[in-house]
């Protein structure tokens, strides 16, 4: 699990040419899936099944889902988020079943979408500005 602690500025190096590139790719690999979350939330919205790519970045985003809100709020969180998450997921996915008799329905497809534009839009920015800038660590 990642830590939160803090450094003296200056004990890390900055990145050279390779590093800023990974991060840079990194970055361009979060802003296509950005971009699919995007294009598809209407639809998930709506209700409708998404494509198996979409399923590839929810699992994406949910593994790294501490990784994004253990320094945002400063101290570590562990896995209670994705323990949250799954089981708000759960319950959505339950009332939906009661409702409509299907499992995938609008709720459950908008909390999917706002997870994933929530990792995705942060962790596109971050990477990005992290290679362009070449932020040390």
């Amino acid at each position: 699990m990642s830590s939160t602690r803090f450094v003296e500025p200056g004990t890390f190096v900055r990145p050279g040419l390779l590093g800023r590139g990974v991060r840079l790719a990194v970055g361009l690999v979060l802003f296509y899936f950005l971009w699919m979350t995007v294009a598809a939330f209407p639809g998930l919205i709506r209700g409708a099944m998404p494509n198996n790519g979409y399923w590839f970045g929810l699992l994406l985003s949910f593994w790294v889902l501490p990784a994004f809100i253990d320094p945002t709020y400063g101290r570590p969180i562990g896995r209670k988020v994705q323990i949250g998450f799954v089981v708000l997921a759960v319950a959505i996915a339950g009332y939906s079943q009661w409702q409509s008799g299907k499992i995938w329905g609008p709720g459950l497809g908008t909390l999917t979408g706002l997870l994933m534009l929530y990792v995705t839009a942060h962790g596109w920015l971050a990477f990005t500005l992290a290679g362009l800038l070449a932020v040390p660590g």
